[in-house]
């Protein structure tokens, strides 16, 4: 077995904190300590070159890189757990660019206001740019991103 480097369990112990308090309905936290340092021995003899740089900018930049390494990972087995929990699969979620959201937002309201089906937003939305012909696989994206954006801004607010 590898040695641990000495810094490693506060990386890990932090990552796994970090993780936890956003998950903690679906995950337990020594669950997530375990994956972590799973992944750290998985990798453990560059993790342990890395943090013993001996250039101390350099190690700190590599001990950021660690911890973001780690919670990306740990992040991913929380996703999971969360998903298996609720009962969807993982493929299921779906992630925005804010900016997108923005732009696609007025056309929303506009669709909930004046009572309008979100077809007629596709046609509405013209940036002016050339479009390209989308893969059959892919058509549809605006409208499925505008329904979802809808079903959002349709959701009450349970706080």
């Amino acid at each position: 077995m590898t040695e641990t480097h000495p810094s490693a369990g506060d990386i890990v112990f932090s990552v796994a904190r970090t993780i936890f308090s956003r998950y903690r309905n679906f995950v337990e936290r020594e669950d997530v300590v375990q994956e972590c340092w799973s992944w750290y021995y998985s990798r453990a003899e560059h993790f342990n070159q890395l943090l013993s740089e001996e250039n101390t900018v350099q190690r700190v930049i590599n001990e950021k890189r660690m911890a973001w390494q780690t919670k990306r990972h740990a992040e991913r087995y929380a996703r999971r757990e969360k998903a298996t929990r609720s009962g969807y699969k993982l493929t299921d979620e779906a992630f925005y660019d804010t900016v997108v959201i923005a732009q696609l937002l007025p056309h929303v309201i506009a669709s909930v206001v004046d009572n309008t089906v979100l077809e007629q937003a596709q046609n509405l939305i013209n940036d002016g740019q050339p479009k390209k012909q989308s893969a059959p696989a892919e058509g549809g994206n605006l409208l499925a991103t505008l329904i979802d954006i809808k079903k959002a801004y349709l959701k009450p607010d349970v706080s």
